[in-house]
């Protein structure tokens, strides 16, 4: 599966041409390096359609490595891979929280800021800014054993005790024996931190981080939210379904979107006074009929059936190409402002879902039982869902698309002009080649000043914490998906640039109540 290795001894940079050479046995091994296959592949690759994934991979795990492939590190930049992996090094000993809550999003940034292109300046200066921010670790008395694991999920004073029991863990066993063992365990909770957890070992699994991957267990159980009713439970026949839903079928999020926004009860009311998240989502789900509507949604998204009478067809995996396509259109459309009546500032905490759910395609194939994919993508839905119903809810229109004349918008003042002509030219938002495309072959730019290029630029450059992660979520589903959502990943790629460049310029209110 992933190969583990020390964050010492993470400089493994390849020759062009041995990877080129090799890249279809590496790639049919699992999921093995990948950022390395991408810097070479990236230049021939042009953005691949789940049609064209599945017809030319058959098992999900060797999917997602392929589509991975197509994720590049833009900039170009491998003497900085040094420096960014001691900066994570450096820091692996601070608490996983600062100023109570606040996540540390440190490696997140790094990472993103460096595959979007980042100088080696560029890093420096955003490891000096977040720094101080960092807290030591908690004080804690408690020694995590292999029998104790369980016994203090959910104390976020005993990360520490957590992280020192998974780094043994990790040197003992290596990544892929820790990862095996404890994931599944600790899936149901990974919505504490507000998904933080799952993000982090997201990027450890992705960049074969294993300091990441303890950090990011030691923070799931620290922080641990138990969703084990919600995506646990078997699906079961209802009044109106004679026979639970077939293993292979799933329902379309949008359409789970558009019950909740459209449920006229009362139950999905929130205090859009509370300046809190947390207590607003404390209100909200802590009501029995908020979280048996719910967890209904994400039981008959993917079927799951009782583990004592699975089949055969039961444990082949219902995580399909058009599963994931229609999860990450669905989540996008809800983040990028197309839910009407939203103020134009979009909203920090569906910015997670967006991130999170990248962390999901990473995480999914690495997940051997289909049970457990099935779980990963059921939690991903009820975050969705749970926090577009916290922000308040909104209009959503029929299908996600990208409204009005959104892709056809030019910034006015912000041209890269060629020539007399340029102002004419049309904005393509179907710049999905690699960087060598966005430019005319003589040090200059394009016409076009809103291209994928110009947004990764502009990600690097914003001092918000979430910026360059969302885009490159963007950018990753984009390269996946372009082929028929291409206009819905700019325009939210574009609108995050546009909007965001320090935290103060997100949302972070729900919606007035109606």
């Amino acid at each position: 599966m992933f190969r583990a290795h020390s964050i010492l001894r993470a400089n493994h940079l390849y020759p062009l041409p041995t990877l080129r050479r090799n890249a279809a046995t590496t790639l049919s091994a699992g999921f093995l390096r990948p950022l390395q296959l991408s810097k070479a592949l990236a230049r021939s690759t042009h953005t691949l359609t789940a049609t064209t994934m599945l017809s030319r991979l058959a098992d999900l795990p060797a999917l997602t490595a392929r589509v991975h492939t197509d994720h590049v590190n833009m900039g170009g930049y491998p003497q900085a891979e040094v420096a960014l992996l001691n900066y994570i090094r450096n820091t692996h000993r601070s608490n996983i929280v600062y100023m109570g809550f606040r996540s540390k999003h440190l490696p997140h940034k790094l990472y993103s800021q460096w595959v979007l292109g980042a100088t080696p300046e560029r890093l420096r200066q955003t490891y000096d800014d977040y720094l101080p921010r960092l807290e030591p670790l908690p004080k804690s008395n408690v020694n995590i054993t292999r029998d104790s694991l369980m016994n203090h999920l959910g104390q976020r004073e005993t990360y520490g005790a957590y992280l020192r029991f998974f780094d043994h863990e990790i040197s003992e066993r290596g990544m892929e024996s820790v990862f095996q063992t404890y994931y599944p365990l600790l899936l149901a909770g990974m919505y504490g931190g507000l998904t933080h957890p799952m993000i982090h070992i997201g990027y450890a699994i992705e960049f074969h981080n294993d300091q990441l991957l303890s950090e990011g267990l030691a923070y799931a159980c620290s922080h641990y939210l138990d969703m084990a009713a919600v995506i646990d439970q078997p699906t079961v026949a209802t009044t109106a379904m004679q026979e639970p839903p077939q293993p292979q079928t799933a329902t379309d999020p949008w359409l789970s979107l558009h019950q909740v926004a459209e449920d006229a009860s009362g139950d999905f009311q929130v205090n859009a006074a509370e300046p809190r998240f947390s207590r607003r989502a404390a209100g909200l789900l802590g009501r029995p009929a908020v979280m048996q509507k719910l967890s209904r949604l994400v039981q008959n998204y993917l079927p799951l059936a009782p583990a004592d009478q699975s089949t055969d067809a039961d444990r082949s995996s219902p995580v399909t190409p058009d599963v994931l396509h229609r999860l990450a259109v669905s989540t996008v459309g809800a983040y990028a402002g197309l839910v009407t009546k939203r103020p134009a500032r979009l909203d920090f905490f569906l910015a997670h879902a967006v991130t999170s759910l990248y962390a999901t395609f990473m995480i999914v194939p690495h997940l051997t039982d289909p049970r457990d994919q099935v779980r990963q993508l059921r939690l991903q839905l009820f975050i969705l869902l749970a926090v577009y119903a916290t922000e308040g809810r909104g209009a959503l229109p029929k299908e996600p698309h990208v409204p009005g004349d959104a892709h056809l918008r030019r910034r006015q003042g912000n041209h890269r002009a060629i020539g007399n002509d340029a102002t004419n030219l049309p904005f393509s938002p179907s710049d999905t080649e690699s960087d060598s495309n966005d430019g005319n072959g003589d040090g200059t730019m394009r016409a076009y000043p809103d291209s994928w290029h110009d947004i990764r630029e502009r990600a690097v450059a914003a001092d918000d914490d979430h910026v360059a992660k969302v885009v490159r979520a963007l950018d990753f589903f984009r390269r996946v998906y372009g082929d028929t959502n291409d206009e819905l990943f700019h325009h939210a790629a574009l609108h995050t640039v546009d909007q965001i460049q320090v935290k103060d310029d997100w949302r972070f209110q729900a919606l007035p109540q109606e």
